[in-house]
């Protein structure tokens, strides 16, 4: 179930590869998701619209969406 928590994202070993990452992320809500990167905390990092705004997303090994850094 697609989970959005603006506490920010949890460091983990993230299972998720890509194209799950971004299809999670469109699932809590969010459009365009761009291509992700995989951070040294295993978070996926990109960018995606949310209210007609770009906002940084983030995605943890828990499934979390989180926006802003």
């Amino acid at each position: 179930m697609p989970t959005v928590d603006d506490g920010g994202s949890r460091q983990g070993a993230n299972s998720f590869t890509q194209a799950p990452a971004r299809e999670h992320i469109a699932k809590s809500g969010f459009a365009d998701v761009s291509a992700l990167t995989k951070d040294q905390h295993g978070v996926w990092r990109g960018t995606a619209n949310k209210g007609g705004n770009t906002v940084h997303v983030g995605l943890d090994f828990k499934g979390n969406v989180s926006t802003g850094k």
